[in-house]
């Protein structure tokens, strides 16, 4: 049994939605979940192109910690997602920067009520021109 396949059995869906992929060539349906501890996820659920993708749940902390790690002066890219889908398809970054660009004034949200806990990462709302809670 994968990480994944131990948190599909614990996680809650709390928001499913669908967007365009940052080309526009296809849309993507994706799944915002929730761990009994209040852990927020996200993950792509499925695509309408034919790309490869990675379904794995990502908390919502390590994504804006990775996004965080942007040099000074650069801009934000999936490139910084990278890591987080090692052995992965290399769609899976862009496609969950769609997502996050799709839902910023939720996940904006979800910081500031849901994760007090690291009010720090509240410095990736200016990066992400998210509008300050």
């Amino acid at each position: 049994m994968t990480k994944s396949d131990e948190l599909d059995d614990t996680m809650r869906v709390l928001s499913t939605g669908t967007c365009e992929t940052l080309s526009g060539s296809s849309r993507l349906t994706y799944h915002i979940g929730s761990l009994p501890d209040g852990e927020i996820h996200l993950r792509v659920h499925s695509n309408t192109g034919g790309g490869f993708f990675s379904q794995d749940w990502i908390s919502l902390r390590d994504i804006l910690t990775a996004l965080k790690k942007r040099p000074e002066g650069k801009p934000i890219t999936s490139i910084l997602l990278n890591p987080l889908f090692k052995g992965r398809s290399a769609n899976t970054p862009g496609f969950m920067m769609a997502v996050l660009l799709h839902e910023m004034e939720t996940i904006t949200c979800m910081i500031t009520f849901l994760m007090p806990w690291n009010s720090s990462l509240l410095g990736i709302c200016p990066m992400m021109n998210w509008p300050m809670p």
